[in-house]
Order: structure tokens, then C-alpha cells, then sequence
């Protein structure tokens, strides 16, 4: 089994990541973390698919996307396509930890982690999937949908939104379980899985031992990206 994490330099363009970089948020540093929590808690290697040289591990790609948020399906497509897929392999953003075993491979095609009733919109974490070796004919086939369909989307969709919104369409109604969905069979495992680091999750994780953390993967999504050093360094230092 091996993780993999899309990464790209772009020219940040939103407000959000604006603001991080302008604080010093580096997406380098956030793959390594990554790839530290990753190796300790769960054994395994981590490799950035990417287009671009970069000081990580790294598998690379040709690409054409220039909306980002489509170059994640390109690039997740290109990798599923590749020799390189050639294991069990946890997709996941570089904006998280690991802080459990990730070996959760069922009898489905795609795994992805449920967020939720309230998520209408948003009701998976796309930052997490799970791609067994054995469905590389239908993730790949599923993939090819995805971005196709990423590709008719509004231009503000895909700028924000357009490597979810596709997911979303075609592997709905999204429900803890097995499900045959989008040509593939589909398994939504639970939202305790999972944890997204926000300022009142922040200090009640601070005021813990380390070592206490019981989910399995950490994301640090928006502003609260800052705060992934500081827990890394509380965790795993």
C-alpha cells in the first residue's frame, strides 16, 4: 500500500490562500509532514503525483488542465492509467496527517469517507479515496467520466469545487455503505475516520496527550492549514 497526494506550484488565487502564503504556508513542507505521519502511523510510503520537478518524492505526469482543481482528476487519472499504480494506493491531500492504520480496503472499487447529512452539497471528503489495484479497469473508466464531465462545468466551478462537484453527480446519493454506483462498486466509510482541524477542535486536541488521537486522518482545510505545523510538531516530534 502507498499514499499519494497531488501537488502543483500555481500562483495562489483565492483570498484563502492568499493569505496563507502571504503568512508562509508551504505546501513542500505540508507533503513531507505528510509523508512522516504517514510513514509512522501507517507504514506507508508517500509519493506527490505532480507535473512539475519537485524536492519530494514524486511520481510525474504529462498534464494539459490549467483549471487546478481539474489537474486533480487529470492527474489522479494519469496515475490510475500508469505502471506505477501498481498497489494499493490512499489518495490524499497534502493539507492532512495520518494518525492510524490506513489499510481499510473493502470489497468495493472506490472507498471515500462519508462527511455527513448536513453536507448536502459536499456529503464526501474527496481529499480521501481509496484505490485498490485489483478495480484499476473501472476507477480508471470512472475517472475518464469525471473529468469529463469536470470539463462542461461552469468556469467557477472549475475554478472552486470542479474535482468534487463530478464525484458528487455521479456517485450520489451518498450513504454509509456498499452501493453500486457510477459504474463501480463504491464504499462510504465513516465520518469517525476523519477529523477537520477548526480553532475549537485545534485546543481541544492541544489540551490532550499526545499520542490520543483516535481518528485516522487529520485535515487542516482553509485558514486552519496554519495550525498543521504546530500539531505535527506536538505530534510526531
Amino acid at each position: 500500500m502507498r499514499v499519494v497526494s497531488p501537488y502543483r506550484h500555481i500562483t495562489p488565487y483565492t483570498s484563502c490562500h492568499i493569505e496563507l502564503a502571504r503568512h508562509g504556508f508551504d505546501w513542500i513542507e505540508a507533503l513531507r509532514m505528510l509523508a512522516h505521519s504517514a510513514k509512522v502511523r501507517a507504514g506507508a510510503e508517500t509519493f506527490a503525483i505532480t507535473d512539475q520537478d519537485l524536492p519530494v518524492p514524486q511520481l510525474r505526469y504529462k498534464t494539459t488542465e490549467t483549471h487546478l482543481m481539474l489537474w486533480i482528476l487529470e492527474v489522479s487519472l494519469a496515475y490510475l492509467e500508469s505502471d506505477d499504480f501498481d498497489q494499493n494506493t490512499v489518495f490524499i491531500s497534502p493539507d492532512a496527517l495520518v494518525f492510524g492504520p490506513l489499510d481499510l480496503f473493502g470489497q468495493w472499487d472506490l472507498g471515500v469517507l462519508y462527511r455527513g447529512e448536513k453536507y448536502v452539497k459536499r456529503p464526501l471528503l474527496n481529499g480521501f479515496q481509496w484505490w485498490p489495484l485489483a478495480s484499476k479497469a473501472r476507477l480508471v473508466a470512472f475517472y475518464k467520466e469525471c473529468l469529463s464531465l469536470a470539463r462542461s462545468l461552469s468556469n467557477e466551478q472549475k475554478r472552486w469545487g470542479g474535482d468534487t462537484v463530478p464525484l458528487v453527480q455521479l456517485l450520489s446519493p451518498i450513504a454509509l455503505g456498499v452501493h453500486q454506483r457510477g459504474g463501480l462498486v463504491l464504499g462510504v466509510l465513516p465520518a469517525e475516520l476523519h477529523v477537520s482541524i477548526t480553532e475549537s477542535r485545534l485546543r481541544k486536541t492541544l489540551q490532550r496527550l499526545p499520542g490520543s488521537i483516535e481518528a485516522a486522518v487529520l485535515d487542516f482545510k482553509y485558514r486552519n492549514k496554519r495550525h498543521m505545523k504546530e500539531v505535527f510538531a506536538r505530534e510526531f516530534q
